[in-house]
């Protein structure tokens, strides 16, 4: 074991005094975040009590009172802002939606009511953009509170059916009423804990993806140090001693674990009290998440500098590896906004699972439920690259 941390302590001397270090480490992932941060917009912090939820236009365009009724239903929703407009030109609203002016449409087209009485109702028309960060949500509380009424009027049907002389119209203005005041209550709220705009670029999103990137990029400088040692046959001589190869190998390991985790901690503060984003209100999570990446990007490191035979392959081996992580990994931009597809193939980078993970504690908030699955699959990586950097070492002294 005194090997190992001898081996450790060493590497790290060697690193702190190169100089490409801290540049890769510390200065470049703080000066490209600042720098996303600024070109997108992400420091822009909502004004306090501002209401925070999606604007949704309501064009009504049916003659009847149940389209009125739809628009009190909608007016009470906890997630949406509701705009209302009464039969407003279509190229008009399709403009503010492509300008993101609004979030999102519903149209309430001519004939709703009959169709509501005639117990057929149709479908409310939703005009949103896919790639919107708030479409899901829309999407699910358009059809909520449309079912709401849809449902209202089968109950309301039903029991004109069955009680002779009570009015269609009255008996659904009770339902609806009920519907104001239920029984059970549960409450949401959007919190606006993190600063986001309409691109998604957030500073929850170029932080972590800055942090990650640069990670990647800082083990060229442990590369070249193995690569260096290997060609000074320091190594060959190690082995000459009672030093195995896996006293070498867990000593590199551990220096580069080191480091990298060191470098996480220091962008992680500087988040937290520069950018305010808050890691530390979910703290176990934040450190959970940090170590798991920190094996895994150590473990690529120790990879690389058994792989590469000189300073520029230890060089071409670090960045190849960065920009593709990083791109298929949604560092740059948010996975979120490609394909199902690309999506898929994005999680085979441990990247993308490091962007969940830290996403899911910045935006999300909820614990360690969101971040159990990326923490087991970075370690699962940060295993695999080790053995395979176990198994490079064996073959070449073999």
């Amino acid at each position: 074991m005194n090997r190992i941390f001898d081996i450790t302590l060493n590497d790290l001397r060697q690193l702190l005094r190169d100089r490409q270090t801290f540049l890769f480490l510390l200065l470049m992932p703080i000066a490209f975040t600042l720098l996303f941060g600024l070109a997108f917009g992400s420091f822009n912090k909502p004004e306090a009590n501002a209401d925070t939820r999606p604007i949704v236009v309501f064009n009504n365009q049916d003659d009847g009172n149940l389209g009125n009724q739809l628009a009190d239903i909608f007016s009470g929703s906890n997630l949406i802002q509701i705009k209302t407009e009464q039969n407003q030109n279509q190229t008009e609203l399709e403009s503010l939606v492509k300008n993101d002016s609004v979030a999102a449409v519903v149209t309430v087209p001519t004939g709703y009511t009959a169709s509501l009485k005639s117990d057929q109702p149709i479908v409310l028309e939703l005009l949103i953009k896919q790639n919107n960060n708030h479409a899901y949500l829309i999407e699910t509380e358009v059809k909520k509170l449309s079912n709401r009424m849809v449902q209202s009027t089968k109950i309301s049907h039903t029991l004109v059916r069955l009680i002779p002389g009570l009015s269609f119209e009255e008996n659904l203005n009770k339902i609806n009423k009920a519907w104001r005041n239920p029984p059970i209550v549960i409450s949401s709220q959007i919190v606006p804990n993190q600063q986001n705009n309409s691109n998604g670029m957030s500073a929850a999103q170029t932080a972590p993806g800055m942090m990650l990137q640069f990670s990647l990029a800082g083990l060229l400088t442990a590369g070249q140090m193995i690569v260096n040692e290997r060609k000074s046959r320091v190594f060959q001589r190690l082995l000459t001693t009672a030093t195995s190869q896996y006293h070498i190998l867990f000593g590199h390991y551990f220096a580069i674990l080191a480091l990298v985790f060191v470098q996480f901690v220091i962008l992680i503060l500087f988040g937290q009290f520069i950018m305010g984003l808050d890691y530390l209100n979910q703290a176990l999570p934040t450190f959970l998440l940090t170590l798991a990446c920190a094996m895994c990007i150590a473990a690529i490191g120790l990879l690389i500098g058994m792989l590469a035979k000189s300073d520029d392959q230890a060089i071409i081996f670090a960045l190849i590896p960065m920009f593709i992580f990083s791109g298929l990994g949604g560092a740059w931009m948010p996975l979120e906004f490609t394909g199902k597809t690309f999506q898929t193939i994005g999680h085979l980078s441990p990247v993308a699972w490091g962007m969940d993970g830290f996403k899911s504690i910045l935006n999300a908030n909820t614990g360690l439920e969101t971040i159990w699955l990326p923490v087991i699959v970075l370690f699962g990586y940060g295993v695999l690259f080790f053995l395979a950097a176990a198994f490079t070492l064996k073959t070449k002294q073999n």
